[in-house]
């Protein structure tokens, strides 16, 4: 509106000036009040793209992919902080209102987001959700707790997934495993330009261009695990969440104590760790920033363990796009740095 006040009193101004071409001068007024018009316009509707653009997303490695494909369009938004399990966050009255008020809501399972996953029922029938443990392509792999049930018939086929009941058998930390991804970010870019069909050509080429990323990654770490002697030696973990990561990369046969990480361990617990740590030799132990690790000071052989930190949710990275990508160099890191013999690394 300023603009189109400021060209209607240069108008009158040349009109007191006597100039002689006043329809030529009314038409460069009509142009510019066309221009100034336009433009508010463009404004007004890249402003309401922006709003009808409620993009809602789990955890911190999904919010990565999805900033991704939606980079240059909008952001999405982010429920669960990383500093918190997504197995135990309680969504806040706000996170509802993020939710009631989206588009298009993605999560890995309603099972992994348990709090989320429940919300998200209770939804307009109208909002997507998609759970991207469920899109077709997620290669799954089962807990390690189960991998012992299973036959030694290397020809057995894997059970036919037919409901949110059987992927439990399955870890649901997919993310962890680049090739599921990419999956993820197909799927991601197919959903949204089903929603936003303005973008679509955005949503595909910024796909492509982070699935070119990811798959330098998988060459990256690939080349970095065969050229280190990992060992396989025990290790403590907090809980089995690497399955994925551990099958993608070959790392299949460690040997892993589990702390039941969503607990501070208790000293029953902790006499147990004793004993394995003693009985196993193990050197490793490997900590997450979302739990309590004060456990580890209490440890007798604390001088002669290796502790490391895993960080599946990204909790000490920035979230964005290029946070998926830091996240998985950081696990190989920290994978390597620990179960590799010190004469080695």
């Amino acid at each position: 509106m300023a603009c189109t006040k400021i060209i209607e009193y240069r108008f009158s101004y040349l009109q007191t000036q006597g100039f002689a071409d006043m329809s030529r001068i009314r038409e460069i007024k009509e142009l510019l009040l066309l221009i100034a018009l336009g433009g508010m316009i463009g404004f007004t509707t890249h402003s309401v793209a922006q709003e009808d653009l409620q993009v809602v997303t789990s955890i911190k490695p999904l919010h990565s992919i999805v900033s991704a494909v939606m980079s240059g369009v909008g952001e999405p938004k982010l429920i669960i902080p990383g500093f918190q399990s997504p197995h135990t966050h309680v969504l806040r009255p706000s996170n509802m209102r993020t939710l009631q008020n989206a588009n298009v809501v993605f999560l890995i399972d309603e099972s992994c987001e348990a709090s989320m996953g429940a919300a998200t029922k209770s939804l307009d029938e109208n909002i997507e959700v998609i759970q991207l443990m469920k899109a077709d392509g997620i290669e799954l792999v089962r807990w390690a707790e189960d991998s012992h049930q299973e036959s030694d018939d290397d020809n057995e086929d894997e059970p036919e997934i037919t409901s949110h009941r059987d992927l439990s058998m399955f870890d649901h930390h997919i993310w962890l495993d680049p090739l599921n991804a990419i999956v993820m970010t197909r799927e991601v870019a197919r959903v949204l330009s089903e929603q936003f069909e303005e973008h679509a050509e955005v949503f595909s080429n910024n796909a492509d261009s982070f699935i070119s990323k990811v798959e330098d990654l998988i060459e990256r770490l690939t080349e970095r695990y065969d050229a280190a002697t990992v060992s396989l030696k025990p290790f403590i973990v907090y809980h089995d969440g690497y399955q994925s990561f551990e099958h993608r990369f070959g790392l299949d046969g460690l040997t892993r104590s589990f702390l039941k990480g969503e607990y501070t361990p208790g000293a029953k617990h902790i006499q147990e760790l004793q004993k394995q740590i003693t009985d196993l030799k193990i050197e490793c132990v490997f900590t997450e920033p979302q739990f309590d690790d004060d456990f580890v000071d209490s440890l007798q052989d604390r001088a002669n363990l290796k502790i490391h930190t895993l960080d599946p949710l990204g909790a000490t990275l920035d979230a964005g796009p290029d946070m998926y990508i830091e996240l998985l160099e950081n696990l190989s890191t920290s994978i390597i740095d620990c179960l590799t013999d010190d004469d080695d690394s």
